[in-house]
């Protein structure tokens, strides 16, 4: 396992991620209401960047011990693998019963609105046994994040009937990641896991290498978790257009004053004095006789808002960020802090702020780059971009440690990954899901701590 192969791998992935947005952002109808040159220029710059950054890493031709790091041997044990398993069933299992629960309780009329019956639920006045579930639901649930990466790990591995078991146990707790994401309707949900397991993966490869055999279980593992998801979204967004037709036009404008204007993408439907950030792209008047490409590109755009609304919607959620990031740099105004209001909801306090700072753009993320513009000015896609590779370089240079550092760099790989795939949408930790991977990796790490101590009385031993 080298650094080099490490880098080119998650530099390979972001590439393509990146690609996949410039492409959103140029077929699709809608577009920001205030296209920014400054914007789209920092963004270029914030992926060139992080990608040059990579491949300077990816120079260091540093091995990594010989033996398997021991987070990843330890995790690999069948009898850890049995626990993670029980204990993620036992939590989907209980997640489940909760939403159902909720789900009973509510009129539901579109899977589109599925998701906001539980975050809208009431605090108060529920069975013990639902709120119980609920939260341990979510604890235990979190075990599935280090089951799909520790298999998908393992899929590259070079027995042949290893690697099988390896594709039934990540099937295995793919299964468990779509119960649990399905049932609150979460796209981000599906994608951080389809990440987890990617960040999995890329470390057996850089680890084992590629031949036949090992791309046939990449093939058939990751081309049913992709599909899935693709799938799932897909169903997500067509009730989400068949959820706002069936509303009047009164209880539409509703949803959008309550901050779900991203549900209403038909141009027809869109109020702009409602959410001023986003509008769909036209032609400036004279451009049809001056610019054939702007106007072939306008057909482009029509033509597949007409003929297929659900790749609008998708268009919408890729871009969204980007919009709004737009919008931050063309807009004097500025909230409190973006990059730091996450850490204000995991602690259940109120972050500071002026009473007069209003969120200077639209519903949803404003990417990795854009937050930190808000919150630095422009050192702050440049402070970014750069830490990115340094974080990545160091979680792999802590794997090499034999003790609890190299729990450390797994946590930290796995962090920076996840962040890193976020940017052009969200800064990863303001995922509601983030904490929640973070704590499914830990867990593990904290029940081999404890017991050590016990084994040792409170001596901790090392792995040499």
């Amino acid at each position: 396992m080298t650094a080099k192969r490490v880098s080119l791998y998650c530099v390979s992935v972001f590439g393509a991620l990146s690609l996949m947005h410039l492409l959103a952002y140029t077929l699709g109808s809608w577009g920001p209401a205030v296209p920014s040159l400054r914007a789209q220029g920092m963004l270029v710059f914030f992926a060139l960047a992080v990608m040059a950054g990579f491949l300077l890493l990816a120079r260091r031709q540093d091995m990594l011990p010989d033996a398997e790091p021991w987070p990843l041997t330890w995790l690999l044990q069948p009898a850890v693998m049995l626990w993670i398993g029980i204990l993620a069933a036992l939590g989907v299992c209980m997640h489940v019963a909760s939403k159902l629960y909720f789900l009973a309780q509510s009129d539901v009329d579109c899977l589109a609105q599925v998701r906001f019956v539980w975050l809208n639920r009431a605090r108060d006045g529920n069975p013990l046994w639902v709120e119980v579930s609920s939260k341990l639901g979510h604890l235990f649930s979190s075990l599935v994040y280090a089951g799909c990466f520790v298999s998908a790990y393992a899929l590259p591995a070079r027995k042949p009937e290893f690697s099988r078991t390896a594709c039934f146990r990540a099937l295995g707790f793919f299964s468990l990641a779509v119960l649990y994401a399905t049932i609150i309707v979460s796209r981000s949900t599906l994608v951080l896991f389809l990440m987890i397991g990617a960040a999995g993966l890329i470390l057996g490869l850089s680890r084992e290498g590629l031949d036949a055999r090992r791309v046939r279980a990449i093939l058939l593992v990751g081309g049913v978790a992709v599909g899935v998801v693709v799938l799932i979204s897909l169903a997500r967004f067509e009730s989400t257009l068949s959820c706002i037709h069936s509303m009047d036009r009164e209880e539409a404008l509703g949803v959008e004053q309550r901050g779900f204007n991203s549900i209403l993408p038909m141009r027809s439907r869109l109020n702009p004095s409602i959410n001023p950030y986003w509008h769909v792209k036209t032609v400036p008047s004279g451009q049809e006789l001056t610019d054939i490409p702007s106007l072939l590109l306008q057909r482009v755009r029509i033509f597949v808002e007409d003929s297929c609304a659900t790749c609008s919607m998708a268009y919408i959620y890729l871009n969204h960020g980007i919009w709004n990031f737009e919008w931050i740099v063309e807009s004097p105004g500025r909230g409190g802090s973006v990059l730091l209001k996450p850490f204000y909801g995991w602690a259940g306090v109120d972050p500071p702020h002026d009473a007069n700072a209003q969120r200077p753009y639209g519903a949803g993320g404003a990417t990795l780059p854009g937050a930190a513009y808000h919150d630095l000015g422009l050192v702050g896609p440049g402070i970014v971009a750069i830490l990115l590779p340094v974080l990545l370089g160091l979680s792999v240079a802590w794997l090499r440690s034999p003790g609890p550092r190299a729990a450390l760099g797994l946590l930290a790989y796995v962090g920076v990954f996840v962040v890193l795939n976020w940017s052009f949408i969200f800064h990863g930790w303001s995922v509601m899901a983030f904490p929640f991977v973070m704590l499914g990796m830990a867990a593990p790490f904290a029940a081999y701590a404890v017991q050590q101590w016990w084994r040792t009385r409170g001596g901790y031993v090392d792995h040499e």
